[in-house]
């Protein structure tokens, strides 16, 4: 699926298998900035922790309808 971001590898439309991102974070601007990375970064490499950067966690849904969450390791 083709979004309004712009895939920094590319320099067109980042295509993504998401269909939804939605993260939990201390700020919005932490979430808005993670929300962004994992959308665009799903089409490249598998979602992992390290993409949480600041956020708690991610819950994914992707075009099948499967809903991932992703969790921040413990420190």
């Amino acid at each position: 699926m083709a979004h309004h971001l712009i895939d920094p590898f590319t320099g067109d439309s980042a295509s993504s298998s998401l269909l939804a991102v939605t993260v939990c974070a201390p700020t919005a601007t932490i979430a808005e900035v993670v929300t962004k990375n994992l959308m665009v970064a799903a089409a490249h490499q598998p979602l992992t922790t390290y993409l949480l950067l600041e956020a708690h966690w991610a819950m994914t849904i992707s075009e099948n309808l499967n809903l991932t969450r992703i969790a921040k390791e413990a420190a």
